[in-house]
């Protein structure tokens, strides 16, 4: 009787030791889990502080900017810029806000190109194919209604009209643009073209085209 209960004793201490080794597992995984997230955090913090090119409190005013735009809109996809730019409070503080936004989204649509362009030239190197689809039809059903028509007088294109321009130029990758040409040349386009720096792959791909206006 008694080696029986010697047993059942010695059971449930061995049970106890293994349930209590469990647990002291389980508290250094959430605690490793913890540690982890939080460098994680901390190392994105870094760099997009480093990316945007701001501060340590610029970023933290951004990050609470950003829990208010999600509670007036869930599907907000606004940049740390664009919502440092959207509630700066002074006109020196916005320009200085879209600036930055701009340099980065010049940079980033450049970067997008040339790498489509090395995906063309793989795609044409396995398959002889200069694309991997056929992008004239979805041009036609979904990009021809957003694009963005102007008219362009060159002899009267003041700074106004150049900088309408160029911002044009920037966010052609998303929304696409077509310039029209009144009184020119196709010499006076190409050259107009060129000390604007309009990137030729934009132009192959359609984002932006150069037109006589008729």
């Amino acid at each position: 009787m008694n080696n029986i209960f010697l047993i059942i004793l010695q059971t449930a201490l061995f049970l106890v030791s293994i349930n209590a080794s469990a647990n002291t597992i389980k508290t250094k995984i959430e605690n490793t889990k913890t540690v982890y997230t939080s460098v994680t955090k901390q190392q994105l913090a870094e760099t997009k502080i480093k990316f945007f090119d701001i501060t340590n409190e610029e970023y933290a005013r951004a990050e609470t900017y950003k829990s208010l735009a999600l509670e007036m809109d869930k599907n907000n996809t606004l940049s740390t810029l664009e919502i440092l730019g959207m509630y700066a409070e002074t006109k020196a503080e916005k320009r200085k806000y879209a600036r930055k936004f701009s340099k980065l989204f010049y940079q980033y649509t450049d970067r997008v190109l040339g790498f489509q362009t090395l995906i063309r030239q793989a795609n044409k190197d396995f398959y002889g194919n200069p694309s991997m689809f056929d992008y004239v039809p979805v041009q036609k059903k979904q990009s021809e209604p957003k694009r963005v028509s102007r008219a362009i007088d060159l002899k009267d294109c003041n700074q106004l009209c150049v900088d309408d321009v160029k911002r044009l130029i920037k966010l052609a990758i998303i929304f696409p643009v077509d310039f029209y040409f009144r009184n020119a040349t196709d010499l006076e386009i190409q050259q107009w073209a060129s000390q604007l720096e309009i990137n030729s792959d934009i132009v192959n791909e359609g984002f932006i085209t150069l037109n006589h206006a008729h």
